[in-house]
């Protein structure tokens, strides 16, 4: 009688089977309706896509702790309007001390940020939030700040 042979599975097909099983999983993440604010949230704050290859790789390497660790389910983001009414009163404070110096770049920069301010506070007062719109401003407000 014959051992039965043992399969191992090589480094290679180990990372094509893994590779695979991300496409797979990355594919439903991205189309379920539920996760689409968040991960729009996500994203406009700057977290790379490649950010989420990298949690789910930790999570396969720790599986035995996933069940014990991590919760079924957690709540969504808080509602942006709440967080913004601050920060947006603290930024039109600061845009709305008068330039001392005309040729200083940051009075430029203070009447972009006013420009965002006005876009955003025009998403906290409507009812009905445009979250590609936001997030598209909220790229451009990033973009101003890197500058």
């Amino acid at each position: 009688m014959k051992p039965e042979r043992l399969s191992v599975p090589d480094e290679v097909s180990s990372a094509v089977a893994s590779e695979q099983r991300w496409a797979a999983f990355q594919d439903e993440l991205l189309a379920d309706p539920d996760l689409a604010r968040p991960l729009l949230l996500l994203f406009t704050c700057g977290v790379r896509p490649e950010a989420l290859r990298s949690l789910a790789a930790a999570f396969e390497d720790n599986w035995d702790l996933v069940e014990e660790r991590a919760p079924d389910h957690c709540p969504g983001p808080p509602p942006a309007r709440e967080l913004l009414v601050p920060v947006l009163t603290a930024g039109r404070e600061v845009c709305a001390e008068p330039c001392r110096a005309p040729t200083d770049k940051l009075a430029d920069r203070l009447a972009e940020i006013y420009t965002y301010d006005k876009a955003a506070r025009t998403y906290v007062s409507s009812s009905y939030p445009d979250y590609e719109d936001f997030a598209r401003r909220a790229r451009t407000f990033q973009q101003i700040s890197d500058y």
